[in-house]
């Protein structure tokens, strides 16, 4: 289209030349069809950084030589279909700093006289640099949230100042499975462990409705089913008037620390059964310890008054008694303290085996004629089946006190009834199993019979330290067996040991 014939003689008498036109707080200016200007206010020349008269009769292009090709294009559009372009943005660089850049707000227009002849073409232009920049800010912080929502590992969630969800939440998605169909609303709450939603929905209502901070635990459902929990917090960003604009808040996985809290429950549990089972084992031990010396001390005691009144003949057969028993009792103390010094080496690792060539029937025989004073007193009759011979290499010493430990045990527990000791020779391992016919032992206490200063009754009705069965475990399994019970309360209790015939280091050699 030819560019539309103006009248500039008709532009002298324009309006424009009066105070407001020259000092509106926005750039103005008019061109000749040649893109010459005719008149420029004070605030576009101090834009174009030179004084008013210097434009006057000048092109834009002379004025403005790095002026953008398309500045020129969009006048010379105006010019030609008599249409105006407003809104246009332009950009001027400040070389050598790219980040001193300015930004304008132009707008192109045919100027006509009253009788619509083109006489002028207007341009009107703002300086928005400032506001640009907030502009452009505010986007690199929006892009900066978004990159540190998808980055991090919270889950983060915007609503309405009604709580509403109505943005869906990426992390969201990712953390519950959730669609945004349906999280929108109140429809996040159905990703919370139906548990949980009550106290939940009720906390969220609260911190809306009071407008305070929104702080509460709950579980949250996984893609794939199972719940995390996870510490959900929320804050109002308010208007410039107070009014709340939306809520921000995330979600944070906690399961981490819930592990610790229950580990630390679980130690603190452990140790407050640890002193108990100390406490219980310090008045055992006391007691265990001051019965044999109450004992030693009376016989003593009545031993020197036999000695100063008996005849020699009969104070030498009382003396006799006397020293069995006392005999006895020193055994019993021997034994209490020697178990001690064992368990104090098992606790730090320090328990040496010194392996031989055993025969487990012949040791199994002897240990029940060493016991035998003892089964009588207990009035116990012990039947041994162990008809073969079951060599094997092991530590005979802690074999020995493994099995004065059962025995005994079920000597204590299974008192005037029948023990039974069975010793059978498998291909590989050696397998003896002691049954007693007395109390049993209930179902909760079997898993820690084994366990140190642990029994199955209280030790007010029976005594030891409680360190039998544990020393016996231990034993057993350094030589590389083990070491099981059943029971049933009334029922007796039935041990099995097995052994393997050569311990394990010493599988494979000739």
């Amino acid at each position: 289209m030819s560019p539309l014939s103006m009248h500039p003689g008709t532009f002298e008498a324009s309006p424009w030349d009066g105070q407001a036109f020259w000092d509106a707080p926005i750039g103005i200016a008019f061109l000749d069809e040649g893109l010459r200007y005719l008149r420029i206010n004070k605030m576009l020349a101090a834009m174009n950084g030179l004084p008013p008269e210097l434009h006057i009769g000048r092109s834009i292009q002379e004025v403005l030589p790095a002026i953008p090709p398309a500045v020129v294009e969009s006048l010379e559009h105006v010019l030609a279909t008599g249409q105006p372009i407003f809104n246009s943005v332009l950009t001027r660089w400040a070389a050598p700093r790219p980040s001193e850049a300015q930004h304008f707000l132009a707008h192109y227009y045919p100027v006509r006289n009253e009788a619509g002849a083109l006489i002028a073409l207007g341009t009107a232009v703002q300086d928005i640099t400032g506001w640009r920049r907030a502009e452009m800010a505010r986007d690199r912080s929006e892009a900066r949230f978004r990159a540190l929502v998808l980055a991090t590992a919270q889950v983060v969630w915007t609503t309405d100042a009604h709580g509403e969800l109505v943005e869906e939440s990426p992390t969201w998605r990712a953390f519950t499975g959730q669609t945004p169909q349906q999280s929108l609303g109140s429809g996040w709450v159905d990703a919370i462990h139906p548990e949980d939603r009550t106290r939940a929905r009720s906390a969220w209502r609260q911190a809306v409705h009071h407008r305070e901070l929104y702080t509460v635990e709950y579980r949250l459902r996984r893609p794939d089913g199972s719940y995390t929990p996870t510490l959900a917090r929320g804050a109002p960003v308010h208007n410039a008037d107070g009014s709340i604009l939306e809520w921000i808040g995330t979600n944070t996985d906690i399961s981490a620390s819930h592990r610790a809290r229950e580990e630390h429950a679980r130690l603190l549990g452990e140790l407050q059964q640890a002193v108990r089972i100390r406490d219980e084992f310090l008045t055992v031990a006391a007691h265990e310890l001051r019965t044999p010396l109450t004992t030693l001390g009376l016989r003593l005691q009545s031993l020197g008054n036999d000695a100063r009144g008996w005849p020699g003949a009969q104070l030498a057969r009382r003396a006799l008694e006397q020293l069995e028993v006392m005999r006895r009792q020193v055994k019993r103390l021997t034994t209490l303290v020697n178990s001690l010094v064992d368990v104090t080496h098992l606790s730090e690792g320090r328990l040496q085996l010194e392996l031989e060539s055993v025969e487990l029937c012949t040791v199994v025989r002897e240990i029940t004629v060493r016991l035998a004073d003892e089964a009588a007193r207990a009035g116990c009759t012990v039947k041994l089946e162990a008809n073969c011979e079951v060599p094997g290499r092991w530590d005979r010493l802690r074999l020995e006190q493994a099995l004065v430990h059962l025995l005994s045990n079920a000597l204590k527990y299974g008192a005037g009834r029948p023990i039974h000791i069975h010793v059978m020779k498998g291909e590989q391992k050696a397998r003896l199993t002691v049954r007693d016919e007395g109390i049993g032992i209930a179902p909760e206490h079997l898993p820690r019979v084994f366990d140190r200063f642990e029994r199955g009754v209280s030790e007010r009705h029976y005594g030891g330290l409680g360190l039998g069965l544990y020393m016996t475990r231990r034993s057993i399994e350094a030589m590389g067996g083990t070491v099981s019970v059943e029971s049933k309360p009334g029922e007796g209790a039935l041990f099995t040991v097995e052994l393997p015939l050569r311990p394990p280091e010493e599988e494979g050699r000739p």
